[in-house]
Order: structure tokens, then sequence, then C-alpha cells
């Protein structure tokens, strides 16, 4: 059956045109809607909104910029203080002057009072807020904690400013929130200061917290040491007990800047190093005032221990002055007191850098020259230092070109050349400086006979062809002769051998200490001068005579052979280390004898290391051994080392014997060989410690103060306050530091007395793990808080006190 056909509609027959026209249409009448709807929404907001203030200028303390409400002359007290606090920081008008009534009604700066009114003056704030969210405040440090008041007073008592002060995030805008009942809320911005960081909040003299640093409102003109023009005539300087007196020199001119010392003895001063002094001190400035001239007895004023005292003239008045300092505080300010014409009503703050730079010793205030011993260029034949009891000579042997030195006295054996030569090196840079007008030799312990240290060299003079004093010919002079021999006219009976060069001779000897220098007498050939010498100078010129040897190795354990056991016997203590382990594991030194236990693997390992190493020198010829108690039975001290090369073992014993000379005699013996050496005693400590010393230590933490005490020769670092004092007086005066530390004297003032140590109030952390020497740190761990005891280590003795 055939389907029917459906007749053709309207749209079905419309062009592509005809369409695209109709979709243009529609989109225009939605368009068209669109625009009315929002026209309806601008007509109803215009009629329902409230018309907007413009942005304006508002001045901070009312009024105009012109005419103000309150002037500068008006304002009476100014309050400057940070969150809650009621700690408040104020400034208040006396006339036309202001005051820092907290600091003793000083006289504050008035220049930074006039800075801070002007631009609190003129300040002008924008009537509308930046922010009213209090979320927002502490962004610019508005809250009520990290915000700065400032309050502003007229004469009337009236308050006529109260500001919280924040910061911009560069702090070149001030940002406020105003105080008061009637304030607007929120956070305004200032304008009219203009300047990047020209803001109120950077002339409120604020520290990084926020808080006001009140010294820094202090008017510091008052406080002036000299004035720039001032030309300094004497100069006196008071420290402790010292007091060192400098007189500028009669007839010279200020620029010249030439100086005399004049107490506690006379002589050329360094000019350079007087001038430093002047110029510290005028230069020198305050940073806050302590209290009135009243309050001296409280920063240790009345009798203070430094003080400088000058005469200076300003113009053509001679003006008389001084300065005195106190106790410095935590924060590194010290005291100090100007005396002086219409000053010295307050008492200031001022950083301690000053003292360093005033209080220095007498020596770096001289002028000094080079004690020059023997000429220069001369090489001495031999130097004898002379040490109290101890005398010790070395002498040069020439060898050809070359040359060596041999310590002839005590011991006639080999010299160590670098050894001999740090001593030389030592005497040709010594400096000092002369004293003028006579000095009493006896009284300062000067001169053969009174001198108990001397050094004396002795070295060849100027041959007849040796002009130049180096101890070689002269070149002859170029004659313009060819060939022929100068001598060849010359008969055998004529031609003499030249005399040899004289035996020249020069001494320097050595006083009394005094403080920290020492006179000596320099002695030459053609004169004697009397010079100061620093103390420090002359480390390294007195040593014990053994540093001077040339020394070797022992070999106690040669290549490849390992320890496995040693016994250290020390009169009637007994030390036996083991090692133990299986083959192929680790293996650890264990103590067997006075106890069986693991050792502390460092220390046994160091004890090991002693051996290995150590350094002796070996004699030539053997030493009686009933003289010097060396041999099984007779020594006191022995180690007897067991130890394996691959399969094989063996053993080895070193005895020790008495002192010769300082040095320790010792015997090697393997076998049936004996070799005989002289050591140094102290190379033989870590050997001879307490056996408690190789035990592993007890955990533990805590701090000590410790006051060490040496003797002469016991270790090169350390130098005893008394350099003649022996092992016998060390261990008295320790015990003595110890009976007044249990009494309950003040340790840190002990230490400060007595300690040898480099820091001597240092205060130390103490535990297993610390990087000090075993026996300190045994001892730290027996203490309880507050007890004190003494244990020896290689430094010397040392004193401990636990404090924690």
């Amino acid at each position: 059956m055939a389907e029917d056909k459906k007749p053709e509609t309207k749209a079905e027959r419309s062009t592509p045109d005809e369409v695209i026209a109709t979709q243009r249409n529609k989109q225009l009448m939605i368009l068209v809607a669109v625009i009315v709807v929002l026209a309806g929404l601008v007509a109803i907001t215009n009629l329902t909104r409230e018309e907007e203030t413009p942005l304006q200028e508002i001045m901070l303390v009312g009024g105009t910029r012109e005419n103000p409400t309150v002037t500068k002359d008006e304002i009476k007290r100014i309050q400057i203080w940070k969150g809650s606090t009621d700690d408040r920081f104020e400034l208040y008008r006396d006339g036309d002057d202001w005051t820092v009534p907290s600091r003793f009604d000083a006289p504050a700066d008035k220049d930074d009072v006039d800075a801070l009114l002007d631009k609190v003056l003129r300040a002008a704030r924008l009537n509308r807020p930046s922010t009213t969210e209090a979320g927002n405040y502490a962004l610019y440090g508005l809250d009520e904690e990290s915000g700065v008041h400032l309050r502003v007073v007229n004469d009337k008592d009236q308050e006529v400013l109260h500001v919280l002060l924040g910061r911009g995030e560069v702090g070149s805008r001030d940002f406020v929130r105003l105080m008061g009942d009637d304030a607007p809320e929120g956070i305004f911005e200032l304008a009219g200061l203009g300047g990047e960081f020209d803001t109120i909040y950077s002339t409120l003299n604020l520290d990084s917290t926020g808080k006001t640093r009140a010294g820094s409102w202090i008017d510091t003109s008052g406080f002036e040491v000299l004035p720039f023009d001032a030309v300094v005539e004497s100069l006196e300087l008071q420290d402790g007990t010292s007091t060192l007196q400098f007189q500028r020199k009669p007839n010279t001119q200020p620029a010249d800047d030439e100086w005399m010392l004049t107490s506690p003895r006379q002589g050329e001063a360094d000019g350079a190093a007087v001038h430093a002094i002047v110029d510290a001190l005028r230069t020198y400035s305050i940073t806050d005032i302590a209290g009135p001239d009243t309050d001296a007895p409280k920063y240790g004023l009345s009798f203070p221990e430094k003080k400088v005292s000058f005469a200076y003239l300003d113009g053509e008045k001679l003006v008389r002055a001084s300065v005195s300092f106190g106790k410095v505080n935590d924060e590194s300010e010290v005291p100090v007191w100007l005396s002086s014409v219409n000053k010295g009503k307050f008492i200031y703050w001022g950083g301690d850098f000053i003292l360093s730079r005033v209080f220095r010793n007498l020596f770096d205030l001289m002028a000094k020259e080079r004690v020059e011993l023997v000429p220069p260029g001369t090489n001495a034949d031999s130097i004898t230092v002379v040490d109290g009891a101890m005398t010790t000579r070395l002498e040069r042997k020439s060898e050809g070109a070359a040359s060596s030195w041999t310590v002839a006295k005590p011991y006639n054996q080999p010299g160590d050349q670098l050894e001999v030569s740090n001593l030389l090196t030592t005497l040709n840079t010594l400096q000092g400086y002369r004293p003028t007008g006579e000095s009493d030799l006896v009284s300062l312990g000067l001169g053969a006979g009174v001198s108990s240290r001397s050094i004396t060299i002795v070295y060849p003079g100027k041959k007849a062809e040796d002009s130049d004093g180096d101890d070689t010919p002269d070149t002859p002079p170029d004659d313009g002769t060819e060939g022929g021999d100068a001598t060849d006219d010359v008969s055998d009976e004529e031609a003499t051998e030249p005399p040899p060069p004289p035996v020249m001779t020069a001494t320097l000897y050595f006083g009394k200490l005094q403080g920290n220098e020492l006179p000596v007498l320099r002695v030459t050939p053609d004169s004697q001068q009397v010079l100061w010498l620093k103390i420090e100078s002359i480390e390294g010129l007195f040593r014990f005579p053994g540093e001077y040897l040339k020394l070797g190795k022992m070999n106690l354990l040669e290549t490849g052979n390992r320890a496995v056991d040693v016994l250290v016997t020390n009169e009637s203590s007994v030390l036996q280390l083991t090692l133990v382990g299986e083959d192929g594991a680790e293996k650890l030194w264990h103590i067997k004898q006075p106890w069986d236990e693991v050792a502390d693997q460092s220390e046994a390992s160091r004890t090991i290391s002693t051996l290995s190493r150590m350094q002796a020198v070996k004699l030539d010829a053997p030493l009686d051994k009933t003289v010097y108690a060396l041999g099984e039975g007779v020594s006191t001290r022995q180690v007897d080392l067991q130890y394996k090369n691959g399969d094989n073992t063996g053993t080895v014993t070193l005895y020790l014997g008495k002192a010769l000379d300082g040095m320790v005699t010792s015997m090697v013996k393997r076998g049936d060989v004996e070799e005989f050496y002289l050591v140094k005693p102290g190379d033989l400590f870590q050997l001879f410690v307490s056996p408690k010393d190789l035990r592993v230590l007890p955990t533990y933490s805590g701090k000590v103060r410790h006051i060490l005490i040496s003797w002469k020769w016991k270790f090169e670092g350390v130098n005893p306050k008394d350099p003649q004092r022996t092992e016998a007086e060390a261990w008295a005066l320790a015990e003595d530091i110890v009976k007044r530390a249990r009494a309950g004297e003040d340790f840190v003032e002990l230490q400060k007395q007595y300690n040898e140590d480099g820091d001597a109030t240092h205060v130390y952390d103490v535990s297993p793990t610390e990087s000090l020497v075993k026996p300190f740190l045994r001892l730290s761990s027996e203490l309880k808080v507050g007890e004190v005891g003494t244990v020896e280590s290689n430094f010397g003795i040392h004193v401990i006190k636990r404090i924690e």
C-alpha cells in the first residue's frame, strides 16, 4: 500500500538567510531586556544610596595647618609607652627646657623633642579609615599589646592627643588608632609628613621591640671629656694598684705628640699610643644616665678601680679633669663619672670598650727598641742559659759550610737544630724600652751575682779584614791588576798566619718581675743598658734543658708488632691492659688489673700510642743501673709489653729510674739486650695515670669551675704565675686553695687570683663526651654539687669545684 505524502510547512520552505535573520532578532531582544534591567538597578541604587564623604585630611591635633588647636609652646608633657604597661616614659617641659623625670630630671635633647613636636603638629590623618576590622589591627602593629602610645598634654593638663602608633610594611608611613571614648573606630593613615622613614614612629627613639630607649632622649652635650681643640699636657692612668703618669715633653709642638713617662719610672713614651688614648677620651660618648653624683658608692665610684686624670689647655687656660669608671654591668656598659669645671652632677652609662682603649699595659705605651744582644748577622759560638740552679750550655760546631749544635751542659748530647734556632729567633726579636736616668741594679735584681737568670752568648769579633762584622773576609778591591800572586815576593819567614778573631761575650741579665714587666741588663763589650721587657716576650727563653736535645724513637713497638698485653707498675699501683676478642672479630682492650672490665677504648689506645711513639735520647754508654735504680726489682716504675707479629710473640720491658738533670733515665730490655735512654718526664704522663682513668665513665652531665696550678717545666703551654715554682710548691698551693674554697671563699675570686688557664673564670660543661682530659672528667663525675677536689693532668694540678 502506498505511503501518503505530508504537506510541506512554511519553515521548511525558509531560506538560510531568513533563518539567520530570525536568530539575530531574538538575540537583540534579549540584549535590550538586559539593558533595561541594569538601568533599573542603577536607578534604584541612585535613589537608595547615601552620599559618600569626599576623601579629606584632618589635623591630628585638631584645627588647621595654619591654625592648630595647640602650639608647641603650650605643650607641657609627652608620654610614650608600649602596650598595656603602666611604665610610661615621660618628657616634661621646665620653662624653655625639657627634662626626663625618669632619669633624675636630666635635661632632654631639645632638638629631638622639637623634631617630634614638629611632626605631631603638622601631621594629618585621612578622614576615612583604612580598615575597621579589629582582626586586622595586629597586621599594622596596632593591637593593644604591640601598639605604641603617644600622649600629649598641654600646659592646662588637658589631653591634646592620644594615639596608638603602628608601622607600615616598609616603615615609611604612619598608621594610627585614635584613643579616647569619642574617638572614631578603625586604623587611619597619616598624611602630610612626606619622605621615606620621615614618620612620627621613627622619632620616638624606640628599640627593635617598640620600647622607649630612654637614654636616647638625654641631652649628652654636658658630657664632654675634652674639647675638640684642647691640648692635653699631662695624663695619669690609675688601674687598680698601678698608676702610670705621662707628661708632654717641654718645648715641643702639640702636633709632634712627644711624651715622657714620669712614673713609676722615667722613659720615652710612644707618642702615637698616648695620642690614641687621648683620642679615645675625646670622642667617647655616653648612652644613658645612671644616676646623680650621690650614687657614686652604688656604682663603685667613690674609690674607683679605674680612673683617668688629665690637664689640658683650653686656649690659654689650664683645666684639670678626671674620668672615673665603675663596675661593668651585664649589658657591657660601664658607669662613668666626669669631674671637671661645672661638671659631675650626673653619673652616666657608656660602652665598656673604652676600658681596653685607655687602660693598657705600660709596655704598649712606650717607645721600644730591639734588644740586640749581639750584632746583626753574627753567628753565635755558644749560648749559656742560667735559670736558677740549672745551667744549659749550647755549643756550635762548624763542619765546612755546615754547623751543628750540641747540648754540652748538662748532657753532652747532640742538640735539636730547630729548637736552638727558635731560641736564637726569640732572642733576636726581643724588644724593650729604655728608662731614663740611673737605675738601681741591685734593687732591680740585675747583674752578675745578683740575677738568678741570665743568657750569655759567645761570638767571634770582627777580624782585621772584616770591616762589616759578618765573620767573613771582605772582598778585595778590584785594582785592575791581572795575573800573578800577591804573595810571590813574600818569604816564608815573612808569611804569618792571621791572628784569630777576638772572642766577644755579651750577657743579658734578667731581674725581678714587676707586674707584667721585668727589667733586663744588657752587657756588651762596648756598654751596658737597662731595658724593660714584657713578660710574655721571654716565653721560650728559659726552657727545660731536655727540650734542646735531639730525640729519636725508642721503638718499643717496632714495625709490624702489635701490642696485646701491657702491664704498668707505678710503685704500689698496677694496671694491666689485655686485648680480648675472638679471631676475626673486633678485639677490645680490657682492664685485667686491678679490676676485670672493659676499658675506655680511647684512653687505652692513647696509652698504646704513647708507647709506640715515645722518643728519647739514646745513650752510647750504659748507665750505672744501681746508681739510677734501673732493672727488675729495682725500678719503681716499669712497663712490661707483650706483642704479636703474625704467629710470633715477644716481650719488651721499659724500666724507668732516677732523674738525670731533669731527664728520666730509662732502660729498654729485649731478651738479653739492654739499651739506655733519657726521656722527658712529660712524655711519660699518659703511661702512669691513675687506673681509674682507664675505666669507662658513667653517664653524667654538669658544670664545673677549675683552677689550674702548674710548675716550672711541667708543660710548655702553661706559664706558672711563679716561674720558679716547684712541683711540691704547686701541690702545697693547690691544697691551700682547696682548704679556702671548702671554708666558703668565693671560688670565682680564687680563680681570678690563681688560675693559670687561658680563661680564668670559664665554666666548663662536663660529661663523658666532652673533649677534656680524662682525669678532669673523672674527678668532675665523682664530685657532688658544691664539692671541691684536686687531680693532676699533663697540664698541672686542677682544683675543681662542681657547680651543677
